[in-house]
């Protein structure tokens, strides 16, 4: 028996998905009729980036012009201002974002993250991370008003709760900071992975739990959340980063790392390291792990001040200077050693349990230096208290307790009647002086000390990265005090840090070439190599984020009515021309 005909009107809701991979919802009337479902009436609500997600109403259509007699004349009162409403345009500062389009698209970040999340999630963060670039670290709030002047990927307004709510959703799923990082790892063309590790702090006045007291780097007294980075010393390209209570040493951080790499990355890598980060139980973990190091060590360690002793006669040798620093030399000896790990898994065969202790022996190179400017920095300051030690003695002015100690170790105090003769203890004197600008680098796979210092120096990129995190990425100060929140925060902060470091690097390598000829005969004229020698003085006296700025003056008008639409640019100068098709964002035809 067929169902009864009520007319009962039925209402429910509908998604459905339009080609751009839009979300409409819709509210629809239906009833019962002829033995199926009618649909009477559907209205539109709204649309998301998601089925389910936030629903935000649609731009209404714009209603279609008279036609025929219904048409005002041209120029008539009646017309006038319906033609005004039909005109729309817009202004937006196009040149700096079109940059920063560029670097995202020629590093392949934008790439990755795409990889690692869905869609509309990457393009709010590579938006944020954008933002940050372009205002030189300006704290998120400003971008809602920022966005209305700026393309970016992200359409819609970034308001507080949405980048609160994004925030919290990337930092609570892993995979995606993870997942990121692999893809960056995967980028890197040689196959012996080269990264430079260091850490900095950030400060915290929040409640978060993973700030401490006591290990802020920038000394502030605050309390502070660390934070590991991993940079790639061939490409110049900041990797991966870990986040830690603020209270956990260096030395012992270097474990976990080795584990994220070995997770992330399918081959071997060489860590280069500062003495922070030097422990002989750190070394038998990367060595035990199958990875490489290269690492500053203590020269006070024995196994270390052992070879610092026995070879140190071979450093006043003037063919031991090295090849790009003519102030240090250095020796190199290779020894085979015994270095402690802790074991992650037991072991049958030596009845050891997981965490138990457990050795591995390796070959190493120790190479030994002496910085001669440092060591006569070093010598100068000895001197320079001796003296003035000696100076209050013959004064007969009281010394304090450090002075007291001075002239115990180093001073001989002769006195006659009124008279006080001061000399110093040579023997004393030459063995604090011994070891002045002596340091050491320890690599089992380096075994050139030329190589090995080149190596080491160019970890000093990390530093500088550290310190632009700070102060181009707003990551100074910790502004949360959840640390999901903060998670999200950091991984849109990291994410400004590789726009920055690859903008850094094309810049740099334009520079090196400005104003050189290279044999081809249209570029080595005169009047090309002069505007090139004008652009790098230019570049030379500006900062990146002062030639950003400079770039958001250029913009784009948009008009269009009824008849036609039309866009242009505002007109750029010679040297603004060369400097986007040097770095890549115009071609020479354009």
């Amino acid at each position: 028996m067929a169902r009864p005909v009520t007319n009962k009107v039925m209402e429910d809701e509908v998604w459905v998905r339009q080609r751009n991979g839009t979300w409409y919802l819709y509210a629809r009337k239906r009833v019962w009729r002829d033995g199926k479902t009618v649909e009477i009436e559907r209205r539109l609500l709204g649309k998301a980036d998601e089925r389910g997600g936030e629903v935000r109403p649609t731009r209404p259509k714009r209603k279609p012009a008279p036609k025929g007699d219904e048409a005002p004349p041209p120029g008539s009162d009646d017309g006038g201002e319906e033609a005004l409403r039909r005109v729309e345009a817009t202004r937006t500062h196009t040149g700096m974002c079109d940059i920063l389009e560029f670097i995202g698209d020629d590093s392949g970040i934008d790439a990755d993250l795409r990889s690692a999340t869905d869609g509309p999630t990457a393009d709010k963060l590579i938006s944020l991370a954008r933002y940050l670039v372009a205002t030189d670290g300006a704290t998120f709030p400003g971008i809602e008003e920022w966005q209305l002047r700026h393309p970016v990927p992200y359409k819609y307004p970034i308001t507080e709760d949405v980048y609160g709510d994004l925030f919290d959703e990337v930092g609570s799923d892993e995979s995606v900071a993870q997942g990121f990082f692999a893809a960056r790892i995967a980028r890197e063309e040689d196959l012996a992975l080269l990264v430079a590790y260091d850490s900095t702090t950030i400060d915290s006045d929040t409640s978060n739990p993973e700030a401490r007291d006591g290990m802020s780097k920038s000394h502030t007294g605050k309390r502070a959340i660390k934070l590991l980075v991993l940079y790639s010393m061939t490409s110049r390209r900041p990797l991966a980063y870990a986040k830690q209570p603020g209270n956990v040493p260096d030395v012992v951080s270097l474990e976990n790392t080795v584990k994220q790499l070995e997770a992330l990355c399918a081959r071997r890598v060489m860590i280069a390291s500062d003495v922070g980060f030097a422990s002989v139980g750190n070394l038998g973990a990367i060595l035990h792990s199958g990875n490489h190091v290269l690492t500053k060590v203590k020269v006070c360690w024995r196994w270390v001040r052992d070879q610092v002793d026995a070879h140190l006669g071979e450093l006043d040798d003037l063919g031991r200077i090295m090849d790009h620093d003519v102030l240090v030399r250095g020796t190199t000896v290779a020894l085979t050693r015994e270095f402690p790990f802790k074991r992650t898994y037991g072991s049958k065969a030596k009845g050891l349990k997981a965490g138990d202790t457990d050795h591995v022996r390796r070959r190493v190179y120790l190479h030994i230096y002496r910085d001669q400017a440092r060591r006569d920095e070093h010598d100068r300051a000895l001197w320079r208290e001796l003296k003035e030690v000696e100076s209050l003695i013959v004064a007969g002015t009281p010394l304090d307790e450090h002075a007291e100690e001075v002239r115990d170790r180093y001073l001989d105090v002769r006195r006659r009647g009124k008279k006080v003769a001061v000399t110093w203890r040579k023997e004393a004197v030459d063995e604090a002086c011994r070891l002045n600008g002596v340091f050491a680098l320890a690599s089992d796979k380096v075994s050139d000390a030329n190589q090995a210092l080149e190596i080491y120096r160019k970890r000093e990129w990390i530093e500088d990265f550290n310190e632009r995190f700070k102060q181009d990425a707003g990551g100074h100060t910790a502004r949360t005090g959840d640390p999901e929140n903060l998670n999200g925060r950091l991984l849109t902060q990291f994410l400004a840090m590789c726009y920055i470091e690859h903008l850094h690097e094309r810049v740099r390598q334009m520079k090196a070439v400005l104003g050189v000829p290279n044999g081809d005969a249209a570029h080595d004229t005169d009047t090309n190599l002069e505007d090139e020698r004008k652009l790098k003085r230019w570049l030379d006296k500006r900062a990146l984020c002062r030639t950003l700025t400079w770039f958001d003056g250029h913009e784009t008008i948009e008009v269009s009515t009824d008849i036609k639409k039309r866009r242009w640019n505002t007109e750029t100068v010679k040297r603004d021309r060369l400097f986007l098709r040097l770095l890549g964002v115009t071609k020479d035809d354009e």
